[in-house]
């Protein structure tokens, strides 16, 4: 059956689209296991050719793929209810803080925790592109940009969020840490 579903995107893996036909996985997952022999490391070898196998087990039998992908989605929507559930709660303080007018430090806190885990979750996700832009985090996270400006500078500040040259920002290994010694309300 399906193992490591939740750590593991076969399509990435395998460097395709979720609806590639069974003759494209196969074709990639021969080339990328030719691509791996070619490696001197016999242990870095095992396990690229290891991880490459389950992938294309997975994803070339019928049942097992469908399993899969129905097991993708629910995940997906699992880290939307998240986002979604994390928004109305900030949503919740900035009226709060609306009415005193001057945001609260716990308000300033939830909103960096929210970001942190925010980019948490696209490095889990995505380790190849794993930050956003700061208007993709506002929109995200239903911050407005200048307070996302404020949030980055401080996280950059205590160095648990990097800016790339582009622009995009993403969580250190410091961040990391912090997101699991932060509590979340």
């Amino acid at each position: 059956m399906i193992q490591q579903a939740t750590t593991e995107d076969y399509y990435k893996i395998l460097e395709c689209h979720p609806e590639a036909n069974p003759k494209t996985i196969e074709f990639l997952f021969r080339y990328f296991v030719k691509l791996a022999e070619s490696c001197e490391d016999s242990t870095s070898k095992l396990r690229r050719v290891s991880v490459l196998t389950q992938a294309y087990e997975v994803l070339r039998d019928p049942h097992q793929r469908a399993a899969y992908d129905k097991q993708r989605q629910m995940e997906a929507e699992e880290a939307h209810a998240l986002l979604e559930s994390q928004a109305e709660s900030t949503k919740a303080a900035e009226r709060a803080a609306a009415e005193v007018e001057i945001p609260t430090p716990e308000h300033d806190r939830q909103n960096r925790l929210k970001t942190l885990q925010l980019l948490l979750l696209r490095r889990r996700k995505d380790a190849r592109r794993p930050g956003f832009a700061p208007s993709s985090i506002a929109q995200k996270t239903g911050l407005t940009e200048d307070e996302i400006d404020f949030q980055v500078w401080y996280l950059v500040q205590k160095g648990w969020v990097q800016r790339e040259e582009s622009g995009v920002v993403s969580i250190t290994a410091a961040g990391v840490d912090q997101c699991a010694v932060t509590p979340n309300d």
